[in-house]
């Protein structure tokens, strides 16, 4: 079997410097979402990569089934990781601005869904701080994966079986 971590390692390390990026970008209190920066994404990074992995081949050589490791990979390392770390950075720091903003003390006490909210509100303990960091990290490496299998499948899987059954009938 071929080791997956070679043909996703330039995506891997692409990635975690976007979220790195992002991160420091976030942990400013104020947030400059008007810098250009605060858009360039990790989803938007990883659809980059399987361009390119589509265009040079990269993935040519892989079944389906290991493509899906590649893709399960990309989801953990590249979204599932960085955002266990970034919201477990948010929590224990008191975040509450951007992509941290907890629902309000209102909309919560009446139990009704605060549209503005985007995660879970800062929790009292030490254990649920970490607990909502990992919990944040499993579902998106969950949502990564699909994301990944769904471009990695279009961009690169299916062109290079396209490539592959033209080249037996020829």
């Amino acid at each position: 079997m071929k080791s997956l971590w070679p043909l996703i390692r330039g995506g891997v390390f692409v990635a975690w410097t976007v979220a790195a990026m992002r991160l420091a970008i976030d942990a400013r209190a104020t947030p400059d979402l008007s810098h250009p920066l605060s858009y360039v994404s990790v989803f938007l990074m990883t659809a980059l990569f399987f361009l390119w992995a589509g265009f040079s081949r990269r993935l040519d050589g892989l079944t389906y089934k290991q493509c899906w490791g590649a893709f399960f990979l990309m989801g953990l390392l590249c979204f599932g990781l960085p955002n266990a770390i970034a919201y477990t950075t948010a929590q224990f720091q008191g975040w509450t601005h951007g992509r941290f903003r907890p629902p309000s003390a209102e909309s919560m006490a009446k139990g009704v869904r605060d549209p503005s909210a985007r995660t879970a509100p800062v929790a009292a303990t030490t254990v649920g701080k970490i607990g909502t960091g990992l919990m944040i990290g499993g579902i998106t490496t969950l949502s990564g994966t699909l994301w990944c299998a769904g471009l990695g499948t279009l961009f690169a899987y299916l062109p290079g079986r396209f490539r592959k059954r033209k080249a037996a009938a020829a």
